[in-house]
């Protein structure tokens, strides 16, 4: 097989993957098991990596060149970046401890004054 045609079906298993990665992050559903990602960049790697061998041309062979950097990348960060999945601290339906914030008005509000109604208590970090 040519280099060309190396470098095109390692791009072509290296966007699906990625495209997929990117959907269930967006979704938020990544999955816990990675193996089948993994194996899915590997294999782009490799038929990058033998594009590369095989004198793919100028433009084949930046697109093996790029498919092998992200390829890595993904692998690499995959590899080191796992983290811990610890139990929540709060269960659902668990009683929590009574604390005051500042509402959006800027003023004090106090958990319970939602004392024996149900609610949804949600925290974020804004970006600002």
């Amino acid at each position: 097989m040519s280099g060309g045609w190396l470098a095109f079906w390692s791009l072509a298993i290296a966007g699906t993957a990625g495209f997929r990665w990117y959907r269930a992050l967006a979704e938020v559903r990544v999955p816990r098991v990675l193996i089948g990602y993994q194996v899915a960049f590997a294999l782009a790697f490799a038929l990058a990596v033998a594009a590369i061998g095989n004198a793919p041309g100028f433009l084949w062979g930046i697109v093996a060149f790029a498919v092998t950097l992200a390829s890595t990348a993904y692998l690499v960060l995959s590899f080191t970046g796992y983290q811990q999945r610890n139990a929540p601290t709060v269960q659902v339906g668990s009683p929590i401890l009574d604390f005051t914030a500042l509402d959006s008005d800027g003023k004090p509000y106090q958990l319970s004054s939602l004392h024996g109604r149900p609610f949804l208590l949600k925290f974020f970090r804004g970006h600002w």
